[in-house]
């Protein structure tokens, strides 16, 4: 059975300077350190002991030596008590030694900042104590170290180096591990610094950190206030588990990012929130940036690859916002898009694709529609997101600029004339991609139809039902391009303007005859 033993010897003298003293010393052997939480079993106390005088007739404590062994770990400590004053005063100083981080939780001295030391118990979970060391001073021993001062009437001073250190900035947030962090705790502004670390997010992918930094200031106040800074880089895809965390929660209602999105991130983010045990994480205020490059992902967009992405995004307590540029299908194409937390996926704004697309642009994208369109179209194409991989496309191209013909009803619309193409992009029932509500609105035309592709993004079949060309001719179109690639069309209507169709078959036949 462990045994607990207590010597105390206690003595009367004069000191050096004539004046009564009565030394004491102090011995231990057994017993226990309690910690906080209930459920954690005590550490059993090694050996503790003190040593020094009381001086009467000044009124003072003075302790030479107290020196705690338990758990691996050591303390040591001095100092001088005003026990007769009517203004407290006292100076304490000490250092502990390397230790488990139990040890150390279990000997710190619950009195001594303990709003700070309630956060450091909760939320740092391993690591072990390197070095360590604390003074405090108050009263007049306070005015010595700090003459002129008057702001004030104490100062706590604590300064550790830990090792290995795994703590939890925010309560469901993955922790952060890093093999060296120093803690300084200055009154009542503590700081935990974590010079290089790693942040384990869900799958045990890893988020490589710099410049890790937890502050909290006014420790004495009823609601302290906390602030975790950190810089961010390594892959894409565990800074989207990261995201997907509380508190930021940026994947809601079942929605998760396409599969393959990878890339080089770099980040920073800022963590501000009340130091409360039960902490609701609407409270926490986020100010964060990163830059995603060389972003790139298979059939993403359309069923087109993604590479080259350069997108940099920003993330408030409301809203998180994208901009950046990125090749689709080897097209130069902008993006912008913008998620707010608050907000059902319903009601979020869509992600906007936009490019200038020239007829080798469109031939590379497998858009060969030179017979009908030639020159540069804007074009913008939105993504309105929807529950689960449900998602709605919308193509806008302006044809203002560019040179457009309808051939076998000899209709031309040139530059300059307005006409801009609006369509849904969806699927049909038969699984091919559809252009659902196409129509062509512009000067001197109306178009309302679908569109068929096919898996290269060529045209495979068309009905408008509604065509309206230079306000006369008014036509109900259809066609199918057959196996060997000839298109059957079938044109028929009330009224046809004929001079665009004639104009060109003269033109046609005048050609072929100044060749003869």
């Amino acid at each position: 059975m462990y045994k607990r033993q207590v010597i105390c010897n206690i003595t009367s003298n004069t000191n050096e300077t004539g004046k009564h003293q009565w030394p004491f010393e102090i011995k231990a052997t057994g017993g226990w350190l309690g910690l906080r939480k209930v459920t954690e079993a005590p550490i059993q106390l090694g050996a503790w002991h003190a040593k020094g005088r009381v001086l009467p007739d000044d009124g003072t404590l003075n302790i030479d030596d107290f020196t705690v062994q338990a758990g691996g770990g050591r303390v040591e400590a001095k100092g001088v008590f005003d026990v007769a004053a009517v203004e407290p005063s006292s100076q304490i100083t000490g250092r502990f030694s390397a230790m488990p981080l139990r040890t150390f939780k279990a000997m710190w001295p619950k009195s001594l900042a303990s709003d700070a030391w309630e956060w450091v118990d909760d939320q740092v979970q391993e690591g072990r104590l390197t070095s360590g060391q604390f003074s405090f001073y108050e009263g007049r021993y306070f005015k010595d170290q700090q003459p002129g001062t008057n702001a004030q009437n104490e100062r706590l001073s604590v300064a550790m180096e830990f090792a290995d250190i795994t703590f939890e900035p925010i309560p469901k947030m993955s922790p952060i591990v890093a093999p060296r962090a120093l803690l300084r705790l200055e009154n009542d502004s503590l700081e935990i610094v974590a010079p290089e670390a790693e942040m384990v997010v869900a799958g045990g992918e890893k988020l490589s950190l710099k410049g890790g930094r937890f502050t909290a200031v006014q420790l004495d106040a009823p609601v302290p206030s906390g602030e975790v800074v950190f810089t961010g880089r390594g892959e894409l895809p565990p800074v989207l588990r990261l995201l997907d965390q509380p508190p930021l929660n940026l994947f809601k209602n079942g929605e998760k990012p396409p599969e393959g999105l990878l890339g080089k991130v770099e980040s920073q983010f800022k963590l501000t929130f009340p130091l409360l045990k039960k902490l609701d994480l609407d409270e926490v205020v986020i100010d964060a940036n990163a830059r995603l490059t060389n972003g790139r992902a298979k059939g993403l967009v359309g069923g087109y690859d993604i590479q080259g992405a350069t997108i940099n995004f920003d993330v408030t307590h409301e809203t998180l916002t994208a901009k950046g540029n990125m090749l689709v299908g080897g097209v130069p194409a902008d993006i912008s898009w913008q998620n707010i937390f608050a907000a059902d996926i319903d009601q979020q704004p869509p992600m906007k694709l936009t490019a200038t697309l020239d007829n080798s642009d469109r031939k590379l994208l497998g858009l060969d529609v030179a017979d009908v369109i030639s020159g540069d179209v804007p074009v913008t194409l939105t993504v309105k997101r929807g529950r689960g991989i449900e998602k709605k496309l919308k193509l806008r191209a302006d044809l203002s600029g560019a040179e457009m013909k309808i051939p076998g009803v000899g209709w031309r619309k040139r530059r300059g004339r307005a006409c801009v193409i609006e369509t849904d992009i969806g699927q049909g029932s038969d699984k091919r991609t559809e252009l659902q509500n196409f129509t062509i609105r512009g000067d001197k035309i109306a178009v309302e139809g679908w569109v068929a592709l096919e898996e290269d993004n060529s045209f495979s079949e068309f009905f408008f039902p509604i065509v309206t060309l230079d306000v006369v001719t008014q036509l109900k179109a259809q066609g199918r391009k057959r196996n060997d690639g000839i298109w059957k069309v079938d044109v028929e209507g009330p009224t046809f303007n004929g001079q665009g169709f004639f104009s060109s078959l003269f033109s046609l036949c005048l050609l072929y005859t100044s060749q003869s």
